[in-house]
């Protein structure tokens, strides 16, 4: 017959022998000190970051944006000054889940109206981020409008700054 573990091998501390005539004691060992502060710690570390506020709400930024903005064009070898071009953006966000965002950009090429997917974000603090094929637009809600510094990187590289107001709110 083969012996039974003792206590010892299951990872419990053996416990005291109780004085002679007295029942043994059946209380566990205590946890100690550094294991308790460190389980608080965790506790309230968890709490912290999981926070009991409900998050803040996103802003609706579903919808048309328009705005009106100049650009430089890229120069060419020859003469690397390039023309300022003035033109619309209109983009159009056709889906939010919270701070994620999804839709589109359209322009007008030679007469044939051209369409880029995008998508992104806004977080708590307003910051708007949006990405597309061939750039990125990083700026503000405040509101009323989106305020935005585009960025297109690329051949055809350049940037500029646009307000765009929902369409059905924006000026004729």
């Amino acid at each position: 017959m083969a012996a039974s573990p003792s206590p010892a091998s299951h990872g419990s501390a053996p416990r005291t022998p109780a004085p002679h005539g007295s029942a043994p004691n059946p209380a566990p060992p205590k946890t100690p000190v550094w294991r308790r502060v460190a389980t608080l710690g965790c506790a309230l570390g968890v709490a912290a970051c999981g926070g009991s506020a409900p998050p803040t709400p996103q802003a609706d930024l579903v919808g048309t944006w328009v705005g009106d903005y100049r650009y430089p064009s890229a120069g060419t070898r020859v003469d690397p000054t390039g023309v300022a071009v003035s033109a619309t953006e209109r983009l159009t966000i056709t889906a939010q889940e919270g701070e994620l965002l999804w839709g589109y950009q359209t322009w007008v090429d030679a007469g044939i109206t051209q369409r880029d997917l995008l998508h992104g974000s806004i977080g708590s603090d307003d910051l708007v981020v949006l990405t597309e094929a061939q750039g990125h637009w990083l700026g503000r809600f405040d509101g009323e409008a989106l305020i935005l510094r585009y960025i297109r990187t690329g051949k055809q590289r350049t940037t500029y700054e646009v307000t765009l107001r929902r369409a059905d709110l924006a000026s004729p």
